[in-house]
């Protein structure tokens, strides 16, 4: 048995879910030169979460030369979706009425093993059954060290081989591991948590359905999700906080159970109840990496960002994002002797994610508060933050002896640093002006010359508001309402957003 393979590739992607694959696939039609692989830690036989996608799935595919993976029969059509969101009467969103095609409930270990193979076909080695463990970069390469998640890894994707470790060296590295971000949190990127919502779910036979629509239906402590998969099967998920999950035991499949019963139209349910095999628990919070760029690499999908599960954007996000990169990618390899335009292109990556997620963010916040049934609720207070409490010209003091309150819909790192920011600037706008200068002056690196390469994320004024809002909600700020009639425009005033 080898010990060790090892590889020279001009771009090496972390991961083989939807979007490094789509990255692959769209780097491949611009450059047919590069030698491309993709490693992916799965033998593309586990189940995958995220089953359901809003309209614009075939496009996508159609530019990546895979519109053939959704004609086989493999997977589902979507009608829409029945959501009961801030209302007892349900309300239909029809696909059929879309104009950027169907929605589909996917069959995922099929549709991402059928990507894999389209790259195979398409001269992209593909990797599977190797976990990545860390790099090292020297003279304008990075050599990647992955091991065998079993005995019996593939070396690539159709041929067996018996190697525990394998080592790549690369001139470009794409991150598109997914939540785990391993590559990207090695270097120096922070996470940032909008939530800490966990989808606990199971998996169940169901009635065929002529017209199959997914539903939401809102609760007290979070909102229930179900929607039909291929072979007659459907999947019920419960989204919930981290804590209330604790709180009310609702990994407890009993509890589960005995919740759901409890909840209104659970008729909606009731056919598929019969055959669990057991919950469980997925990661379903909102979130988005501080540095998602760097000389030789960047992040792509939910490496760079997460969405919440109630866009059903996270596959189709993370295939758009996956061309962007490829469009980065190819403009970065085209300009490898211009260093002003290899940056730019990068830059261009950057911010197009950054506004990406700064319309997410303001859909997101605007969704949550439209559903006002129950104000006491911690799921809900947690999200209404209505921004029309703070004012630009208030003053907040820090309550000291309330400092060891944890709030989980904050970051933690988040929280410190808006505590100590307001030790030093008391008015609303001031705050976040600060706060933005900090997050967002980068520290920079030069490529050459004097050219430089901005590191991180740009954080919405809202999100950082809405931060604000939830300590002084919960007693860590007291807020000093301004009495004064002000009319003055400053520019450095945070204006629309409060």
């Amino acid at each position: 048995m080898k010990h060790t393979s090892k590889h020279h590739y001009d771009v090496c992607i972390i991961g083989g879910g939807p979007a490094g694959l789509a990255t692959a696939l769209m780097l491949r039609q611009h450059n047919k030169a590069l030698t491309i692989a993709v490693v992916e830690k799965s033998n593309y036989n586990d189940h995958r979460v995220g089953e359901s996608v809003a309209p614009g799935l075939e496009a996508v595919l159609k530019a990546l030369g895979a519109e053939e993976l959704l004609n086989a029969n493999k997977h589902q059509i979507s009608a829409g979706v029945i959501s009961y969101w801030g209302t007892v009467h349900p309300q239909y969103q029809d696909y059929l009425l879309y104009p950027r095609g169907k929605g589909w409930h996917l069959n995922r270990t099929r549709f991402d093993a059928d990507l894999a193979a389209l790259c195979v076909t398409n001269d992209i080695d593909v990797y599977c059954g190797y976990r990545f463990q860390n790099s090292h970069s020297n003279q304008g390469e990075r050599r990647l060290f992955f091991n065998s998640t079993n005995d019996t890894a593939e070396f690539v994707l159709g041929e067996k081989a018996r190697t525990k470790q394998l080592e790549l060296t690369t001139k470009f590295t794409i991150d598109a591991s997914g939540r785990a971000a391993k590559f990207t949190l090695q270097q120096d990127s922070r996470t940032r948590h909008l939530d800490s919502m966990l989808a606990i779910y199971g998996i169940f036979d169901d009635e065929p359905s002529p017209i199959p629509y997914s539903t939401i239906l809102p609760i007290e402590n979070g909102w229930w999700y179900s929607a039909p998969l291929p072979e007659d099967k459907k999947i019920i998920a419960l989204m919930t906080d981290r804590d209330l999950a604790k709180e009310h035991q609702l990994t407890n499949q009993a509890h589960w159970f005995d919740l759901l019963q409890k909840s209104p139209q659970v008729s909606l349910f009731k056919q598929s109840l019969n055959s669990a095999d057991g919950l469980q628990i997925w990661p379903a919070y909102s979130l988005f990496r501080d540095k998602i760029i760097g000389q030789d690499w960047l992040s792509v999908g939910d490496t760079a960002m997460c969405f919440d599960p109630l866009s059903s954007q996270g596959i189709l996000k993370s295939m758009l994002h996956g061309c962007y990169a490829a469009h980065a990618v190819h403009d970065y390899f085209l300009a490898k002797n211009d260093p002003d335009k290899a940056i730019s292109a990068l830059k261009k990556y950057n911010l197009s994610c950054g506004a990406a997620f700064n319309s997410y963010y303001s859909t997101w916040c605007e969704f949550y508060r439209s559903e006002r049934r129950w104000p006491e609720s911690s799921f809900w207070k947690r999200r209404y933050n209505p921004l029309v409490q703070l004012s630009p010209y208030d003053t907040l003091l820090v309550n000291s002896d309330r400092q060891s309150v944890t709030t989980p819909f904050c970051d933690k790192k988040l929280i410190q640093q808006l505590l100590s920011t307001c030790y030093s600037e008391k008015q609303v706008w001031r705050i976040v002006n600060k706060l933005k200068s900090l997050w967002n002056q980068a520290e920079r690196f030069e490529l050459s010359g004097n050219s430089e390469l901005p590191e991180h994320f740009k954080i919405p004024d809202e999100l950082i508001i809405n931060q604000l809002q939830a300590l002084v909600s919960n007693g860590m700020l007291t807020q000093v309402a301004d009495s004064s009639d002000r009319q003055e425009n400053s520019n450095s005033q945070i204006s629309s957003h409060v």
